[in-house]
C-alpha cells in the first residue's frame, strides 16, 4: 500500500513517514498542497495523510480540490491538526475529508485509523424505511432517531470537550515538564551537596560515621583507615565488629537500656550510648570506649601492630530524624557520631598519675594544697626550680593567683585545668586536678620556656616564608605578564606576516591576469583608433570614439593592477588635484542601466561641498562604481533600494560618504570585510577583492576607506582623501 503524507515541516513530515514505513507502508511525501496534488496524480496512493496549517494552499483547500477532481475523490483522505476549534470540524465536512484527527496523537491510533480506511471497516452509515439511521461500528448495529442537526451538533460538543481536554493535557504535560526539570536540578544540586560534604568529612582526621535503625554502619569516611580498616569494608556491617563484647554490653543500648528501665537520671547520669537515638543536650558526649585495630596495619599514626591494636577513643554521636510528610512527627533513621583518638591524651594522663604516684622522683615541681587553699606537700624539685620558694611559701610569685584558679575549678566543676605563668623571663605550664574524694588539688609545674622560644621561632621563619611566597609570587606574576605580553606581540607579528604572504600571493596573481588581458586590450583600442580614422558616419564615429574611452579606462584598470602587484606608482597613478564629481558622474552614468533595472534610486546630497582632492580620476572611478555595486547586489532583497552619497570636509579631508538600505555587515564580518578574498555574496557572484583593491587605491592616494553600520540600519562607507592645498587646481 501506498500512502502520500503532505506536510510542510519536513521535521515533522519524516517522522511520520518513518512510523509508516516501520508499519509496511510505502510513503511518498509533499510539503504544499498544490504539490500533493500532482504527486496524487502521478502516484496514485491509496490513502493520503495531510496536515491542515500549510502555506500557499492549507489542508482543507488541498482536499476540496482533490475531492472535486474525478479522478482523485475516491482517495481517502485524513486530515490532522493541532486547532481545537469547533469550527474546524465543519470545515472538515465541507471539505469532504474521510476523517479528522487532532494532534498530537497517538501513532497506533493513527496507524488503526489509517487500516480502517484501506479495508473498508470503518462504520457503515445506512438509512432504513422509517429514516432511522443505521450505524454499525465495532460489530454492533446502532439505530438512531436523531436528525442530522443534532448529530452535528453532538458531534461538534464531543470535539469542543476533546479539544479543551487535549489542552488541559497539554498545559499539565508543559507543567509536568517543567516539574521534572526542576527536580532533575534540584537533584544536581542535592549530589554536588553531597559530594562537598563528603570532601569536607574526609579530610577531618576524626572517624565520622553513620549506622542504621539496627547499628549497622551506612557511611563512615577515609580516617577509619587510622584503624586499618577501608570504609568499603565496613558498609552493612554492625558496629560491634569494632569492639570487644564486653565493650559492647557497655555502649550498645540493647544491652545498656533494660537496666535504665524505670529510672530518672537526668541528663548528666544518662547512659552514653554509641547507637545513640537522643538529640540535643540529652545526645551522647565524651563516652570513652576502646576499639580493635586490624592486624599488620599502621594503628593511628603511632604504633605498627602485628597483632589487634586496642584504640582508646572518645565518641559524640547523636540520633538523626526526618520529618514525616503532612504531620508534624519525626522518623528515626539512625545515628551520627564522631570518634576522635585519645590514645595519645591517655598515655599522658597515664604518664602523669604515674608521676602523681611517686612525687618524689619527679623531676617537675608537684604543689599538694587542701580545701583551704594552703600547702600540704611541696616535692624536692619545687625546692630545686624555685629555691627561695620555702621562705616565701604562699606569697612566692609561682603560688600568687594560684587560690582563684582553683576556686574557679571547683565554682564550674572543672576536674582539670592548664594555665601559663611568667616569672623573670621563663615560661611555665601548670597543670591543676582535682582529687575525687579528698578535697585536695595537685599541682604540676613545667618549665616550657624553650618549648615557646622555639615556637616563637618557628612563627617568625613561618611569616619570612610568607613574605618570600608572596614577594616569589610577585615576581612570577610580572613575569607571567610580560610573557603575555610577548606571546601578544608575537601573534601581531604572525599576522601581518601571513597578511603580508597574501599580498605577494595577490601581487602575483594579479600581474599575471593583468599582462595577459593587457595585449587583447592593446589590439582592440588600436582596431577602434583605426576604425574612427576611416569611418564617415558621425553617429558610429561617435559610438566608437565612447568604445576608445571605455578600452582606455580598462587599460588603466589594468596598469592600476601591474601598480599594486609591482608595489610601485607609475606617472598616471601619481595623486594630482582632482575634482570628485566627474569620476563619480562617469561611475553613474555607466550603472544607470543597471542600478535603474535592479530597482535602485541614487541620491546625492551636499557633493558641492567636496574640495578638490589629490587622486586620481580613474581609479577614483573604479573605487565608485565597485561600492555602488556592492549596495545594488547587498539591496537585492530590500524592500526599498536606495543609496545617499553625501560629501563633506573635515580639516585637511575630504570625506564621500555611501549609505545603502541593505541588510548591513555584522561586527564578525566587519573585522574582514577588506580582507583579500573574503566575500559576502553566494558563492560564484563575488571574488572578494573589490573591496581590497578600494582600500588599496585609497590608501595609495594617503586616504583611508572605513565602514560601519547605517543608524538606520544597512551599511555606510567612507572615503577619506587629503584635500589639495588652495594654490593647487584641479584638473579636468
Amino acid at each position: 500500500m501506498k500512502l502520500l503524507v503532505v506536510d510542510d515541516s519536513k521535521t515533522e513530515a519524516t517522522r511520520l513517514a518513518v512510523t509508516l514505513e516501520d508499519a509496511g507502508y510505502e510513503v511518498v511525501l509533499a510539503h504544499n498542497g498544490r504539490q500533493a496534488l500532482a504527486v496524487m496524480r502521478d502516484e496514485a496512493p491509496n490513502l493520503v495523510v495531510s496536515d491542515v496549517v500549510m502555506p500557499e494552499i492549507d489542508g482543507y483547500q488541498f482536499c476540496r480540490m482533490a475531492k472535486s477532481d474525478k479522478t482523485l475523490r475516491a482517495t481517502p483522505i485524513i486530515l490532522l491538526t493541532a486547532l481545537t476549534d469547533p469550527g474546524e470540524v465543519i470545515r472538515g465536512l465541507e471539505a469532504q475529508a474521510n476523517y479528522f484527527i487532532t494532534k498530537p496523537c497517538d501513532d497506533e491510533f493513527l496507524l488503526a485509523r489509517i487500516a480502517a480506511l484501506l479495508d473498508g471497516s470503518q462504520s457503515k452509515v445506512l438509512t432504513d424505511a422509517r429514516g432511522r439511521i443505521e450505524v454499525e461500528s465495532g460489530g454492533t448495529m446502532y439505530r438512531v432517531k436523531a436528525n442530522r442537526r443534532q448529530i452535528l451538533e453532538l458531534l461538534l460538543a464531543t470535539y469542543e470537550n476533546a479539544g479543551r481536554q487535549n489542552l488541559d493535557l497539554l498545559h499539565t504535560q508543559y507543567e509536568l515538564r517543567s516539574v521534572n526539570e526542576q527536580l532533575a536540578h534540584n537533584l544536581r544540586d542535592l549530589e554536588n551537596s553531597e559530594r562537598r560534604f563528603n570532601t569536607l568529612v574526609n579530610t577531618i582526621p576524626d572517624i565520622v560515621y553513620k549506622i542504621d535503625v539496627n547499628g549497622c554502619f551506612v557511611f563512615i569516611n577515609d580516617a577509619i583507615q587510622s584503624l586499618g580498616y577501608e570504609p568499603a569494608d565496613l558498609i552493612g556491617k554492625h558496629f560491634s565488629v569494632l569492639m570487644d563484647t564486653s565493650e559492647v554490653k557497655r555502649v550498645g543500648r540493647d544491652t545498656v537500656l533494660p537496666s535504665f528501665a524505670g529510672r530518672k537520671t537526668g541528663a548528666d547520669a544518662a547512659p552514653k550510648l554509641f547507637d545513640e537515638r537522643r538529640t540535643g543536650d540529652r545526645r551522647t558526649v565524651g563516652l570513652e570506649i576502646t576499639l580493635i585495630g586490624r592486624k599488620g596495619r599502621r594503628v593511628l599514626s603511632i604504633v605498627e601492630s602485628l597483632e589487634d591494636a586496642w584504640v582508646s577513643v572518645e565518641v559524640n554521636s547523636s540520633g538523626l530524624y526526618e520529618q514525616t510528610d503532612g504531620t508534624a512527627e519525626r522518623a528515626l533513621i539512625g545515628t551520627v557520631g564522631v570518634i576522635r583518638d585519645i590514645t595519645e591524651r591517655k598515655r599522658i594522663e597515664g604518664e602523669l598519675m604515674r608521676l602523681a604516684s611517686f612525687p618524689e622522683h619527679n623531676p617537675n615541681p608537684v604543689l599538694e594544697l587542701n580545701d583551704e587553699g594552703e600547702i600540704t606537700y611541696v616535692n624536692p624539685s619545687t625546692q630545686a626550680m624555685f629555691p627561695d620558694f620555702l621562705e616565701q611559701h604562699t606569697r612566692h610569685p609561682i603560688f600568687v593567683d594560684m587560690r582563684a584558679v582553683i576556686s574557679q575549678m571547683r565554682g564550674s566543676r572543672v576536674k582539670s585545668l592548664v594555665d601559663e605563668c611568667v616569672l623573670a623571663e621563663q615560661t611555665y605550664e601548670r597543670h591543676y586536678t582535682l582529687v575525687p574524694g579528698r578535697n585536695l588539688v595537685h599541682i604540676h609545674i613545667f618549665d616550657i620556656t624553650e618549648r615557646r622560644v622555639a615556637e616563637a621561632k618557628l612563627e617568625r621563619s613561618h611569616e619570612e616564608l610568607e613574605t618570600r611566597v608572596r614577594e616569589r609570587t610577585s615576581d612570577l606574576q610580572r613575569e607571567k605578564d610580560k610573557l603575555a605580553e610577548l606571546i601578544k606581540e608575537l601573534r601581531a607579528t604572525q599576522d601581518q606576516l601571513v597578511q603580508s604572504e597574501k599580498l605577494a600571493a595577490i601581487g602575483t596573481l594579479v600581474a599575471g591576469v593583468a599582462h595577459e588581458v593587457n595585449n587583447p586590450l592593446t589590439g582592440v583600442l588600436n582596431y577602434v583608433q583605426y576604425a574612427i580614422k576611416h569611418v564617415e558616419d558621425e553617429r558610429i564615429s561617435g559610438y566608437l570614439r565612447k568604445a576608445e574611452a571605455n578600452v582606455q579606462r580598462a587599460a588603466k584598470v589594468v596598469r592600476s593592477m601591474l601598480t599594486y602587484a609591482r608595489e610601485r606608482k607609475p606617472t598616471d597613478m601619481e595623486p594630482h588635484a582632482t575634482n570628485a564629481h566627474k569620476p563619480l558622474d562617469s561611475a553613474l552614468v555607466l550603472l544607470e542601466a543597471d542600478l535603474r533595472t535592479a530597482g535602485v534610486e541614487v541620491v546625492l546630497d551636499d557633493l558641492d561641498q567636496i574640495p578638490d582632492v589629490l587622486a586620481d580620476e580613474n581609479a577614483l572611478e573604479q573605487v565608485f562604481i565597485n561600492l555602488l555595486r556592492n549596495s545594488r547586489d547587498a539591496m537585492a532583497h530590500s524592500e526599498t533600494k536606495r543609496v545617499e552619497i553625501t560629501g563633506r570636509s573635515t580639516g585637511d579631508m575630504s570625506e564621500i560618504i555611501f549609505r545603502d538600505t541593505g541588510p548591513g555587515i555584522s561586527d564578525d564580518e566587519m573585522t574582514k570585510i577588506f580582507d583579500p578574498f573574503f566575500t559576502t555574496k553566494p558563492e560564484g557572484q563575488g571574488t572578494g577583492l573589490g573591496l581590497f583593491v578600494c582600500q588599496r587605491i585609497v590608501s595609495g592616494f594617503g586616504g583611508e576607506i572605513q565602514c560601519r553600520a547605517g543608524s538606520e540600519g544597512g551599511a555606510c562607507f567612507t572615503i577619506r582623501l587629503p584635500r589639495v592645498p588652495e594654490k593647487v587646481t584641479a584638473t579636468g
